[in-house]
């Protein structure tokens, strides 16, 4: 590629097919080498309970399992699921579908298993599984204010609207006497 003015001083940029025969060489083999032996050295370290980031059905709890207890529904429809976020908990992270399901939505399946979060099994399980059921909090008042705010305009545009289409005239009164009307005036 040469410069606008025509001088590129037998200068070229690299195209992206010497870019890609460099990488596939024995460079990129290093690079990949280095960046693989940082990552599994790094994720090594950070587990340290000793409970695996790739967890199966066999690291899974007995009660997972299903050994001597009862294993509950959502542990038997998505035992890879479980069993990761029982990992999760054995580690003391608290961690639900919910927040695993806002991982995966932020930055995507593949940086999740890569990272050595979850699972590929457990992706999908997750996938399957959804991120649960949304609890309303009661005690919310900035929620219920808004509420009711919205109450109140809605209510605003339906009295305009009955005053714009005429609605009923003053001092008229529509009386219900056994499933008839009686208009009734002052």
């Amino acid at each position: 590629m040469a410069f606008e003015d025509g001088d590129s001083s037998g200068f070229t940029l690299p195209t992206f097919g010497d870019i890609n025969t460099i990488l596939q060489g024995p460079l990129g083999r290093g690079l990949l080498d280095i960046g693989t032996t940082f990552a599994k050295g790094y994720f090594e370290s950070q587990n340290q309970v000793g409970f695996p980031l790739q967890t199966s059905a066999a690291a899974m709890p007995a009660i997972i399992r299903g050994g001597a207890m009862v294993a509950s529904s959502f542990a038997l429809r998505f035992p890879n699921l479980a069993a990761a976020i029982a990992g999760f908990a054995a580690r003391g992270i608290t961690i639900t579908r919910s927040k695993l399901w806002s991982l995966v939505k932020r930055f995507g399946p593949d940086f999740i298993v890569a990272g050595g979060i979850l699972s590929a099994s457990a992706i999908s399980e997750l996938f399957i599984a959804g991120p649960g059921r949304r609890r309303m909090n009661a005690g919310n008042v900035k929620a219920l204010r808004r509420a009711h705010r919205r109450m109140k305009a809605f209510h605003n545009v339906c009295t305009t609207n009955d005053r714009l289409l005429g609605g009923r005239k003053k001092g008229k009164k529509s009386v219900g006497t056994s499933g008839q009307y009686i208009t009734q005036v002052k």
